[in-house]
């Protein structure tokens, strides 16, 4: 359902989830083809098309252009002010989602690759709340696989281990 979908963030940090939840609550409402390009707009009446072949092409043309606002209407839900401005100059739903995915695919390679460092440079310092510690390293860890980053037990474990101050 779209309106359990989060609106995106403008820093892009929930882009990942962001994405795979819209893609599902669009993909249900059956408009997912004008983000991917899988429909495209038809070509609509031809010279020489006689009336009743017109007419069907212009009705053809007239439910696509309904399906491509309503696309259009459940990705501007989901947008801040700020990051809508940035679209508006694209002609095609379509053509705002990829300038969308380009922009936030490489700001969360960036927010991945930060997380990835926070959580590698945590320790518990000496003297400190282990389990306090524990917990924060924890979160951290889940937050990293909310978005993608696979560790095996083994690579979390020695993390931990590593973490801790070196008397434990």
């Amino acid at each position: 359902m779209l309106s359990n979908v989060l609106k995106l963030d403008v820093s892009g940090t929930n882009w990942l989830i962001f994405h795979y939840c819209f893609e599902i609550a669009v993909e249900s409402k059956g408009v997912w083809g004008h983000f991917d390009g899988s429909e495209p707009s038809p070509p609509g009446p031809q010279q020489g098309d006689d009336a009743a072949t017109a007419a069907a092409a212009t009705a053809e043309v007239t439910e696509w252009k309904k399906k491509e606002k309503e696309a259009c209407h459940y990705l501007i839900q989901k947008l801040e002010d700020s990051t809508l401005t940035e679209l508006l100059h694209h002609a095609t739903v379509e053509r705002m989602w990829n300038a969308l995915t380009e922009k936030f695919t490489a700001l969360s390679t960036h927010i991945i690759a930060d997380m990835q460092a926070r959580f590698d440079n945590m320790k518990c310092p000496n003297n400190g709340n282990v389990r306090t510690h524990l917990t924060s390293l924890r979160m951290k860890y889940e937050e990293l696989c909310a978005v993608g980053v696979v560790l095996t037990d083994n690579q979390y474990a020695t993390h931990i281990i590593g973490s801790l101050p070196y008397y434990y």
